[in-house]
């Protein structure tokens, strides 16, 4: 099975909101409680007992969320509380958790006492509870120093569902935002969360299920997810290695043989009944000491071979055999083909080569590769609106790699990973995926899910090489190991 989160915009955030406290029925004075419940778990799990808690809540419902965390941690850390000091227009509920608060005997501060203090402990962390989503435009004042002030700070910040000064729809270069080291998102992620130039601001995110109604959580009209788990599939006692598929690898060169390695043990990770292989002479020798399962085979000895996937571009070079190659796996009769690497710059230098492609290919560049293949974006909010549009014109699958891998779909559906780390930032770790996702290609699943369960799982193979390895030693070899 697979978890997909969808990535709902804030139109359909607050209509959830609504719909919940409508439906179930629930106040939303008692939606802010069970909000707030999550958030003071969270940290608490994330927070030493020892660091100070400094909550900064603003006028709005995300300030009410603040405040009523402040509250409930109040028995475990050191508290303080910094708010507005004479705030327009405050939100009722605002209101009556501060009302709370103080009826508790809880210190309010303002704005102004934090920002005059001569001394911050770095073990003080922050709780931003500012603005919330409810934000137009940059942040005026008193915000926009506060959020300067924090930021020049070495403390932690922990933002409550987004970081303030954060929009989590459109994407804006003057962005003033809290950089948060952490974001706890409320029910669905936002798209926000998705872009490189955000990093700053959104840090790490978790999605807190603070139990909406369970009508609205799989929007119709959504067509963006999150694949935040992602089920082992099940093997069954008689199967036998014909029923689990065969794949065919087209990979490597005299100068790249470590690309066709690599592709071939990441196959061999995927549990395909066969793992078959073109590669150079050169290497050949290689791949069957590293892998005597693998079988060798030649691209002109294969008559009427019928396989199950068929993979081509790791390593494969850009000259004329290689183009060869190339065009054999456009011809090889199989259910799905994935292309990469050097198959996609065999393409950019001969664009008519998108029109051979079969139905089931999906392609698989980094952002640079996509930029040859389309054109320079000057933001990655831009590259995902060409993403989506390429591959509904191409009728064609495209996995875009990066921190939060996107697959895009013919049908217009973005799909994006939250699985692994910076380790896999790495020569070769494409190549490996390249071989896993062609293996599993071969199997039962459903080609759409077939792919996403590879790059879940290629995350997860990032993940477990920190059990013996730290991110910074990581190399592509680790995750087959």
């Amino acid at each position: 099975m697979i978890r997909k989160l969808p990535i709902a915009p804030l139109s359909y955030i607050r209509y959830a909101d609504a719909y919940t406290m409508q439906n179930e029925p629930i106040s939303s004075v008692d939606l802010i409680r069970r909000a707030a419940l999550a958030i003071a778990a969270k940290l608490m799990e994330s927070v030493a007992a020892t660091s100070p808690l400094y909550f900064f809540c603003g006028k709005g419902n995300n300030g009410a969320d603040g405040l009523y965390s402040a509250l409930l941690l109040s028995p475990f850390y050191p508290v303080r509380i910094f708010v507005e000091a004479q705030p327009e227009k405050a939100s009722e509920e605002y209101l009556y958790f501060l009302n709370l608060l103080q009826s508790n005997n809880i210190t309010i501060e303002f704005y102004s006492d934090f920002l005059s203090l001569d001394y911050i402990d770095p073990k003080v962390c922050f709780v931003d509870a500012l603005l919330g989503t409810g934000l137009k435009g940059l942040p005026r004042e008193p915000f926009a120093s506060l959020i300067h002030f924090m930021n020049n700070l070495p403390n932690k910040i922990y933002s409550i569902d987004i970081a303030s000064g954060l929009n989590p729809d459109c994407y804006s270069p003057d962005t003033l935002a809290v950089e948060a080291h952490k974001t706890y998102s409320f029910q669905f992620p936002k798209m926000a969360f998705m872009w490189p130039e955000y990093e700053q601001f959104v840090g790490d995110f978790e999605i807190l299920d603070i139990g909406l109604h369970p009508d609205i959580l799989n929007p119709i009209d959504v067509s963006s997810y999150l694949i935040d788990a992602v089920n082992p599939i099940p093997l069954h006692k008689f199967d036998h290695k014909g029923k689990r598929g065969k794949t065919l690898l087209i990979a490597g060169s005299d100068l790249l043989p470590g690309a066709a390695l690599l592709s071939i043990g990441g196959a061999l990770r995927s549990g395909v009944g066969y793992v078959e292989a073109i590669v150079p002479q050169s290497i050949k020798n290689a791949a069957l000491q590293s892998y005597p399962s693998v079988i060798l085979r030649s691209m002109h000895k294969l008559d009427d071979e019928r396989y199950d996937s068929v993979m081509c571009g790791p390593g494969l070079g850009t000259d004329f055999e290689a183009k060869s190659r190339l065009l054999l796996a456009l011809n090889m009769k199989s259910k799905c083909l994935i292309l990469d690497a050097d198959a996609l710059n065999l393409i950019h230098a001969d664009p008519g080569l998108m029109h051979l492609l079969p139905a089931n290919t999906v392609i698989t560049p980094h952002i640079g590769e996509f930029d040859r293949l389309t054109h320079k974006h000057e933001n990655h909010s831009a590259r995902l609106e060409t993403l989506k549009n390429f591959a509904i014109q191409h009728k064609i699958f495209v996995l875009l790699k990066g921190a939060h891998s996107c697959l895009a779909c013919p049908d217009g559906n973005l799909f994006f990973n939250n699985s692994g780390n910076a380790g896999l930032a790495r020569a070769g770790s494409g190549d490996v995926l390249s071989g896993l996702m062609a293996g599993l290609c071969a199997g039962d699943l459903a080609f759409q899910d077939a792919i996403i369960q590879a790059v879940f799982m290629h995350g997860r193979m990032a993940e477990n090489a920190l059990k013996y390895i730290s991110m910074q030693e990581m190399n592509a070899s680790d995750l087959i190991r």
